[in-house]
């Protein structure tokens, strides 16, 4: 048995008895390794056509097998027609059930390990389990947090009667990351908003990538920014900036899109603009101009500053980007007995980065991309990070990108940049005596993790650094996504702990089996048919995998959609 399966013992405080004789329901009349068909007691005359009404499918049983109890879930009722000799002969019509095995809990300390311990034999009884018990298997991991102090999130309770309440630890639930997965209108956002509700109930750091602005109803100690000048709920919403020297030159490759001839202009441009920065006396006008100049006091600087000059962030000034690849077009030197002295204007150059030139200059002109390339007087966003993780009275902050463009790939790459911000911070050890929560709603959006060109290929891959490290460094990730095909199998399978509301289509639904070795045949089959709010919850820390349903937040999130009978009414 391997460590992540070794028991989880609960203290035994009273007595507890497994098998109450009021909640017996059949023996086991045939076994496998990992499933059992069960036939069940029934009241009902041998005539009867309708199976017990004592068990049905997705209900959570015991199987009497001592030391054992074995856990298991109903995945399949049917009725077994056997029909007697003769042509007249009555026909015998038996409730039958199909028991999938989950986990082995001992009777007498209530450990629970996952798997089967010890198979039952034909004929063990089988008894409908109780919430407390199906909440004690489901709590069992975590019991040693939660006796040392730890605290826990309610933010589910489990789909029954008595809407048994389910806690589960942050270490549990999204310590090796997780993922929330739903088609439009299962309950995704509001399990966003819920676990927001109950993270920020306590001492913690949250930061939640708002991609539609729908989060803005959330109070408490959240702090709320929203990227551009365009007013954002709630009024107390501050306007922020991405500036673009917080974005790396690849970045910005990725926006403009050189051509393979436009490519080196482009580079040695920027490289040019840095050194007129660290040294302005070579500079006229903040631009180097290089036709028919001497090479050697731009040689000597860049040797100088060589640090600065390749570092990747693009700590320049781009309104003088045009200009000075303009000046990057000349010939490499004067003459073969001159070779530090750049030679004239190389009109074929020149011709071929006109294109790239007028793209540049439409896209720092144009309003959507403003919050990049004229950030003005709004703070920075990464400025106020800063303030964020400082202040411990705040423990939510939620970053609206509602009005960020999607021209240009923007939005995949400034998402990007954001990321890839958090895990530097990480790596430096920000985040070991505070950790950091992120979320990232829509996350489709922004992990498209290689932007293709015909000249360039940029690999995004700062949110897939963070699901295969950041956990090493106290940095968790929440991905919520209504499109699990479009995420990365790769980013996927890193999830730990996956919440899956109702998913219809089938290719959503492979790769959710893909990449969750935890999930079973019954509780797969109940995805299509899980209604609004309900969820599964499987993970490495779950012996069972576990329904749910979403306890409904203080604030909902404003995902309604379009209220026809209010607008259309006459």
């Amino acid at each position: 048995m391997n460590e992540t399966d070794a028991n989880a013992q609960m203290p035994i405080k009273e007595t507890f008895n497994f098998f109450p004789i009021d909640s017996y329901i059949g023996i086991l009349s045939q076994v496998s390794s990992s499933s059992a068909k069960l036939v069940l007691a029934s009241k009902e005359s041998q005539k009867s056509i309708k199976p017990s009404a004592t068990a049905t499918s997705g209900d959570f049983v015991l199987i009497k097998s001592e030391p054992y109890a074995i856990f298991g879930q109903i995945s399949d009722v049917s009725l077994a027609v056997q029909k007697k000799k003769g042509n007249d002969g009555e026909a015998r019509v038996t409730p039958v059930a199909v028991v999938d095995f989950l986990a082995s809990v001992e009777i007498r300390t209530r450990a629970v390990s996952s798997g089967v311990l010890q198979t039952p034999k034909i004929g063990s009884s089988v008894y409908i389990a109780d919430p407390k018990t199906v909440q004690m298997v489901i709590e069992s991991r975590q019991k040693v947090e939660q006796d040392s102090g730890g605290l826990l999130l309610h933010f589910a309770t489990l789909p029954n009667k008595s809407a048994t309440p389910v806690g589960l630890t942050p270490e549990r639930l999204f310590g090796r990351h997780c993922a929330v997965l739903g088609a439009t209108g299962g309950g995704k956002s509001w399990t966003i908003a819920s676990l927001v509700e109950e993270i920020e109930k306590h001492r913690a750091k949250l930061i939640l990538f708002d991609a539609t602005g729908e989060y803005y109803r959330l109070q408490g100690r959240i702090r709320h920014v929203h990227v551009g000048a365009e007013r954002e709920q709630p009024d107390s919403s501050m306007a922020v900036a991405i500036p673009y020297f917080h974005l790396t030159e690849d970045d910005l490759f990725a926006i403009f899109k050189p051509d393979a001839a436009q490519a080196p202009k482009l580079r040695a441009a920027m490289k040019s603009l840095k050194v007129a920065r660290l040294m302005p006396i070579l500079a006229t006008g903040g631009l180097i101009t290089k036709a028919d100049r001497s090479k050697v006091e731009f040689e000597k600087a860049y040797e100088n500053y060589i640090n600065e000059i390749e570092n990747p962030y693009a700590d320049f000034e781009i309104l003088n980007l045009t200009r000075q690849i303009q000046n990057e077009c000349v010939f490499h030197q004067r003459s073969a007995v001159e070779p530090l002295i750049w030679g004239g204007i190389n009109s074929g150059d020149h011709s071929q980065c006109i294109p790239l030139i007028n793209r540049i200059q439409d896209i720092l002109n144009t309003s959507n991309l403003a919050p990049i390339f004229h950030p003005g007087q709004f703070p920075s966003l990464f400025e106020e990070l800063h303030a964020f993780l400082k202040d411990r009275d705040c423990s939510v902050l939620r970053i609206s990108l509602k009005h960020l463009s999607f021209y240009h790939n923007a939005r995949e790459i400034v998402g990007n940049a954001i990321g890839r911000h958090l895990l530097e911070l990480a790596r430096r050890e920000y985040f070991r005596q505070q950790p950091m929560v992120m979320i990232l709603d829509e996350a489709h959006q922004f992990l498209n993790t290689a932007l293709l060109d015909q000249n360039i290929k940029l690999d995004l891959d700062a949110f897939k650094l963070i699901a295969k490290e950041g956990r090493k460094y106290s940095l968790s990730l929440i991905l919520s996504t209504q499109r699990p095909r479009d995420i990365p199998e790769d980013i996927l399978s890193q999830m730990g702990t996956m919440l899956i509301h109702r998913l219809v289509n089938d290719r959503d639904r492979a790769i959710v089996e893909r990449a969750s070795a935890e999930i079973d045949r019954a509780s797969a089959n109940m995805v299509p048919s899980l209604t609004p709010g309900e969820a599964i919850i499987v993970g490495v820390d779950f012996p069972v995998p576990l329904a749910v349903k979403v306890k409904v937040p203080k604030n909902p999130p404003d995902s309604m959609g379009p209220d026809y009978q209010k607008f259309w009414a006459r």
